[in-house]
Formats: structure tokens, sequence, C-alpha cells
């Protein structure tokens, strides 16, 4: 078990600040700016004022890394979990924390906003193309959700898992989204022999890796 922190930091511009802090959990309260957060040897995603984070493993190392041409400050709380007055949390870009009642867990979830640079969230395919995205990431958490929203007026998204076979599961129909609570790999395709179908992907996962057989 891990003793609760609090720290205040000042990433400097272009830079990182390492924090040597064991914990599973960490959340951050507040910052001047957009920031990048790795824990342990995993990969950096995007953090703000109110992102918070849980993990199955203790960890033992935080960066903060800065890619502004400003040092932005930053106070955060590192324990095994997060306190109930800490879990409220607020939206940042490409992903979001927010706070999970009921989940069979016990955890939050974390949100990804799938999307190409630029495109305010709005994805294309034109015909025959598809999007792949995998149901379990690389650090071991399940989806736990997915809305995919078609903006066509008349053509369909077609829904398959991306799997041999290729089985299709469902469709995306004009001007509707599409809820699924799963975390099969999925493949999103568009086969309406028309190019320029657009839509937005949104996913919920587990904030730390569990087991499918807990379902």
């Amino acid at each position: 078990m891990s003793t609760p922190a609090y720290y205040t930091v000042a990433v400097p511009a272009l830079g990182c600040v390492n924090l040597a802090s064991t914990g599973r959990a960490v959340k951050i309260k507040d910052a001047g700016g957009p920031l990048y957060l790795q824990i342990g040897g995993g990969s950096k995603f995007p953090v703000k004022r109110g992102s918070a984070h849980a993990t199955a493993e203790m960890f033992t190392l935080l960066t903060l890394f800065n890619e502004t041409a400003a040092a932005i400050s930053a106070s955060l709380y590192v324990g095994d979990t997060i306190p109930e007055d800490l879990l409220e949390t607020e939206s940042t870009v490409g992903s979001v924390q927010i706070r999970g009642n009921g989940d069979a867990y016990g955890l939050p979830y974390r949100v990804n906003l799938v999307a190409d640079p630029g495109t305010d969230y709005v994805l294309e395919l034109d015909n025959g193309e598809q999007l792949n995205l995998p149901g379990v990431d690389a650090e071991g958490r399940r989806r736990k959700h997915i809305v995919i929203t078609n903006y066509s007026t008349t053509l369909d998204l077609t829904i398959k898992k991306n799997s041999a076979g290729g089985k299709r599961i469902g469709a995306a129909f004009p001007r509707l989204p599409l809820i699924l609570e799963l975390d099969a790999d999925l493949c999103i395709s568009n086969l309406s022999g028309s190019d320029g179908l657009q839509f937005s992907v949104l996913e919920t996962f587990h904030t730390a890796a569990v087991d499918a057989a807990t379902d």
C-alpha cells in the first residue's frame, strides 16, 4: 500500500518532469495548460485539469510532458485510489476521464475520441475503406462501450467483427448513433458504393486491465 501524496510541479517548455511516486491512481487536480502523462514505461497520453487514471499494477514513476513553448504548472494527487472528493473530472482533448458510477469493477472509465487531426472528431471513409478498432488497448484495458455516429443522411456504415470471417454484427444508420457494449475487435466499413461517408467514434475503456472472464 502506498502513502497518498500531493505534488505541485512546473513542467518546462518542450520538456518533462519525472516524479518518483508509488501508487495505482493519479489525479490531475490543476494544470495551467495541456500536458501529457506517462505512467511507468507505458505510452504517454494527454491530460488536463480534472483527468484521473487508475492502473491494475503498482507504478513507481510518473512523467509529465509539456509540448508547448511555455512552462506549465500542475498539481496532482497520487495514491492507491482516488478519494471521493477528487473523483469528479473534466474533459480533455483526445482523452476524457469520467467517473464510472455503477461499474462492476468499481473503476472509472477512460474515454478515447478517435479523430484525424484537425477534423473536429469527424472521420471519413471512401467506398471500400475500413477502420479497425481493437477491443483491448496496449496496456490490457478492455473496451466498455463504443458509440458510432453516422453523419450521412442516406448511407449506412457496416460494423463487423475484425476477425477471421469478419461476421457482420450491425450497422450505423443515417443520422443515428449505434451504441454497443462489447470488447471485441471491430471493423467499421463503408460498403455503400459512395465516397466521403463521415462519422465519429467514442469509446469508453476500463482504466485498469481486467479479466474478460469476470463479465
